[in-house]
């Protein structure tokens, strides 16, 4: 996914990194950041369960054999973006599933129509259909 950020006085990169790490059991990996022209910081990132299967459960997608994945499900995300929006003033996300229910970007706005179309997603197969909020134990 990526998030724009718009710097505003003292705010640093380091401060909204560590504003992004503050969830439980998730993993936050920043894999590219620049500062864009419009005076926009940029940042590409990925979320990863931060604990091993056998430590925890929460926040973490199924497979379709009910094994855990090592990733992060909708609830998880969906708690990151909340504390994203509720934090830092005028951020806004781009992703593959915002792409997909027709959005280019998600911000604090639209945050709540664009989850609940994610949530709705079939994420399974047409013979055995899943929701994207029911593909994990939260």
């Amino acid at each position: 996914m990526e998030i724009q950020i718009p710097l505003r006085g003292e705010t640093t990169f380091n401060d909204i990194v560590r504003a992004m790490q503050t969830y439980e059991n998730i993993l936050v990996q920043v894999s590219r950041n620049h500062q864009m022209k419009n005076g926009n910081l940029s940042i590409k990132a990925t979320l990863y369960p931060a604990k091993s299967a056998k430590e925890s459960r929460r926040n973490r997608g199924i497979g379709h054999e009910g094994r855990l994945k090592n990733a992060i499900c909708f609830h998880g995300h969906k708690k990151f973006m909340t504390s994203l929006f509720q934090n830092i003033q005028g951020a806004r996300l781009s992703s593959a599933m915002t792409a997909r229910v027709g959005f280019r970007w998600m911000n604090a706005e639209n945050f709540e129509d664009v989850a609940v179309r994610i949530g709705n997603l079939n994420v399974g197969s047409m013979m055995e259909p899943q929701y994207f909020t029911e593909a994990c134990e939260c």
